[in-house]
Order: C-alpha cells, then structure tokens, then sequence
C-alpha cells in the first residue's frame, strides 16, 4: 500500500495511518472509502514497492475495516493473508491459505478482520494472459463477480509467498540493485503461473449463499446511504427488499462482517466526521448531529468519541 510520504526511493513508499481518511487512495492503483467498524484507535502499517509492472503491497491493520473502491483498471489483483488472517471481499471468504484474485476494475467491497496482515500483488493483465492461454482454466480469469478466491497446492502458495516477500526484503534494505529486484519479479512470475495454473473452484453451494448475501446486502447499504440523515427502520428496508430481518442480519455480518444497525450508525458517524473536518462558518457539532439523524447528542458524542477516540468538538476544532 501507498503511505504517507515516499521516501527518496521513487520506487517505494510506507506509511503509518492513524486517521483513516489518510488510506483513501492507499492501495496501488486504487481510490478507496475505508470505513472504521470497532471502536478505538485505528493504525494501520503500509508499504508499497515497485518493479517494473509489479507493485508488491503490504499492510496490517488492528481494527476491522469496511473497504469499497475501484481497484486498478488495468492490472490483476492478487491477494495473500498472513496468519490469523479472516476477511470477506466481494462475497468470498478468504484465510491464510486463500488466494484472492481480482479482474482489471472490479470493485473491493467487503471487510478485514481486524489485527492482521496482507500482501497483494498486482501484475500486468499479459502475466495472466499468457497463464490462461497456457493452461486449463482460461475461462475462469474473465468469472461474472469479477473476482475469486481458491486453496492452492501449499507448496507452489508457499513459492508465490517466498517470492514476493524477497522483493519486500530486498526494498526494505539497503540493497537496491534494480538487477535483483527484476529476478525477483521474475520469480513472482513464475510462482504465479504455477498457481493459477493449478486453482479449485470454491464449493459453488457456499459461494452461491455467500454471493446471494453478498448481493441483498450491497443492496441495503445503498438504501442506507440514500438516507443518510434519515432515522431508519431496518424494518423498513427488509419490506423494500423482501426480505425477513433475520435474513438481512445474516447477509450483513457474512458480507461487511457486522449488522445492519450497527453499520448504518458507523455509516453516518463517518459521514459527520467527513462534515466536521471540513467546516464552514457555521458549522456546530450540533447542527451537524441533527442533520444526520442523531436526536439524542449525549449518545451521538459517546458514540463518535468511542469509535473515533476524540469528541467531535475535538474534530472540529482540529
């Protein structure tokens, strides 16, 4: 991931996010909207090298994160987890042993478990051209959600994870030799090949739930969005999608990993805070709460002060 400031390596850059409105734009080739789910300080370790075509990106976060954005228009995303790793991205789990395959544009909609660390990939579309080409699978690079996930032979993920952590090693020290680094993407190539060469598609029964509450929720996190302001009856979006509140409840925590109250009150408490961090004259934190949605402001101020770790006088001030 992009951080705060490069350093004088043009071909690197880290960062250490406290704020998450610093991680808009953070992964390679992407603009994102990261949205805080728990309460409590927010840090999140970026770091991002490139060689040639390939950028090797790598992050750990300590809170669960909502994450929705365009990813690069013109490259692959390949995404390894750590250990302890648990997301939901676009309707498909993915753990330590996933790998997590994203077409040119697709959208990352989803969530990161909190208190866990990543490294993706993105490569150049003739890397994984000429694997389809080649292999067997060709049909499965083009998929209809833009984006899969599979288990890998452990010994051709371990070969992939090797190579592209020595690009991260070898950027990390004072080793800059563009000679070495080249070899090592050659390397992540290869690897690369290898595994999209041999995937298994997930069981279609539990992609098929997983994509299904997937879908309704995306649906009701637009009606959300639609209103904001609005003191909302998830009632009533169960009536407008047809479908129970149980339902609702299930496709929330599978998809965005929390439920649709809970998120619609995150929602909008990101959404005052975008509102005190760009004020006008007169601009409160009063007029701000009621316009979206929050009556009782004791409970709005706990509320904003236990997610965000400030008051929002404090944001506004700042």
């Amino acid at each position: 991931m992009k951080g705060e400031a490069a350093n004088n390596d043009n071909n690197s850059a880290r960062g250490f996010f406290p704020d998450l409105e610093q991680l808009n734009n953070a992964i390679s080739g992407a603009d994102l909207e990261v949205i805080q789910l728990d309460p409590g300080g927010v840090e999140v370790r970026t770091k991002s090298f490139d060689v040639g075509e390939l950028s090797v990106d790598r992050g750990r976060i300590n809170r669960k994160l909502r994450v929705k954005g365009g990813l690069d228009a013109g490259r692959y995303g390949i995404g390894l987890f750590h250990p302890g790793a648990r997301a939901k991205l676009n309707g498909l789990s993915v753990e330590p042993s996933t790998v997590w395959f994203s077409t040119p544009g697709v959208e990352l909609d989803g969530y990161l478990q909190a208190e866990y660390g990543w490294t993706s990939l993105i490569v150049p579309a003739d890397w994984v051209e000429s694997v389809a080409f080649a292999g067997r699978a060709s049909r499965a690079f083009s998929i209809r959600s833009g984006c899969m996930n599979w288990h890998p032979d452990p010994s051709r993920l371990r070969d992939l994870w090797t190579a592209a952590e020595a690009i991260v090693a070898s950027r990390t020290t004072l080793e800059r030799s563009e000679a070495t680094a080249i070899c090592w993407s050659v390397d992540v190539r290869n690897a690369l090949g290898a595994v999209l060469g041999d995937f298994d598609m997930p069981d279609s029964r539990s992609e098929s739930r997983s994509l299904s509450y997937y879908r309704t929720a995306r649906l009701a996190e637009s009606h959300m969005r639609e209103r904001v302001s609005e003191v909302l009856c998830i009632d009533d979006i169960c009536a407008e999608l047809r479908v129970s509140r149980r339902y609702l409840e299930y496709a929330f925590v599978d998809a965005f990993g929390t439920s649709p109250s809970s998120y619609f009150r995150v929602l909008r408490l990101h959404q005052v805070r975008r509102r005190l961090r760009t004020p006008d004259a007169e601009t409160t934190v009063t007029s701000v709460a009621l316009a979206h949605g929050f009556t009782h402001l004791s409970l709005f101020s706990t509320q904003y002060r236990a997610l965000f770790g400030e008051s929002p006088s404090k944001t506004l001030n700042g």
